[in-house]
């Protein structure tokens, strides 16, 4: 199973369908729409926008003014 590393822990996760299973936490999405560096994506019942920069092996996340970093 895949993992990833989010702000120094480690995460084992899955796509299953529209869905993303973590930490044994199913989370449904859906990606609306999709432009350079930008996503519109529904998590769950709410709408968020999602900016994204990929940097090396890592990718650099910001919903809203919150930044979090990836590495796959």
């Amino acid at each position: 199973m895949p993992a990833i590393l989010l702000e120094g822990r480690t995460f084992a996760f899955k796509i299953d369908g529209d869905a993303i299973v973590a930490d044994g936490r199913r989370i449904e999405f859906k990606v609306l729409r999709e432009e350079e560096g930008r996503l519109l994506v529904r998590i769950g019942n709410s709408v968020e926008e999602i900016v994204y920069a990929e940097n090396g092996r890592g990718v650099q996340l910001y919903r809203g003014d919150v930044p979090s970093r990836f590495e796959v």
